[in-house]
């Protein structure tokens, strides 16, 4: 088994009359050449393939495969075409006694990622895959306004990418300057100009100057 026959050894003569001398024992002994095999490595995370050949009765020695992201579980020798293998890994001390395929099989890597406000206050947390890209689902952040802005959310910082490592996103905000509404009004409360003025700005009336009728006993000014 795992062997081709290779001929005798010496060779066996062609005519009868090459035995040699009568009464003579000559002993012949066959020879074999060891079966050569093909191990066919399937790599299931790009479709490489690759084949060793290898002869019967051997054991082999395989380096570890590595892909960024990825953690490699094993070489299985069964697959539906997918991420699902067999139940249990190939056995490398086992000697290999025919050809063989063996698929690779990888477990996609999981890190953190963090969406935190701009005071660092946790917004969200969970693992995602290698690749993917991380999804903030919980409403938009929100800054309290002041007394001088108000704000609004932006989008977050760093820009959100596909995932190959931990990461933390922050939220940024756009702030607006707040106005208000300055009136200016006469003495009995009639209304002579009415606007808006942004905060940390000095208002200014540029209507005509406020008049008060005399009286016979004063003036105004």
């Amino acid at each position: 088994t795992g062997h081709v026959f290779a001929g005798w050894s010496p060779e066996v003569p062609a005519a009868a009359g090459d035995f040699g001398a009568n009464g003579a024992t000559v002993t012949y002994t066959a020879q074999w050449t060891k079966e050569t095999y093909t191990l066919t490595f399937t790599n299931l995370y790009d479709n490489t393939v690759a084949d060793m050949p290898v002869t019967y009765g051997d054991t082999i020695v395989v380096e570890t495969p590595a892909k960024d992201g990825y953690t490699f579980d094993g070489w299985y020798t069964s697959t539906d075409g997918g991420a699902t293998l067999s139940a249990s890994a190939y056995d490398f001390d086992t000697p290999v006694t025919g050809n063989l395929t063996l698929y690779a099989k990888w477990t996609r890597q999981v890190y953190t990622i963090k969406f935190v406000d701009e005071d660092g206050t946790e917004l969200q947390s969970g693992e995602v895959e290698y690749g993917a890209m991380p999804t903030y689902i919980g409403a938009p952040p929100t800054k309290e306004a002041t007394a001088q802005y108000t704000y609004t959310f932006a989008g977050w910082t760093p820009a959100i990418e596909a995932v190959t490592q931990d990461a933390i996103y922050t939220a940024t905000y756009e702030s607006t300057v707040n106005e208000y509404t300055v009136t200016f009004e006469n003495e009995d409360g009639t209304e002579l100009q009415s606007g808006k003025v942004a905060y940390g700005e000095t208002p200014a009336y540029a209507g005509e100057t406020p008049t008060k009728a005399a009286t016979a006993q004063y003036t105004y000014t």
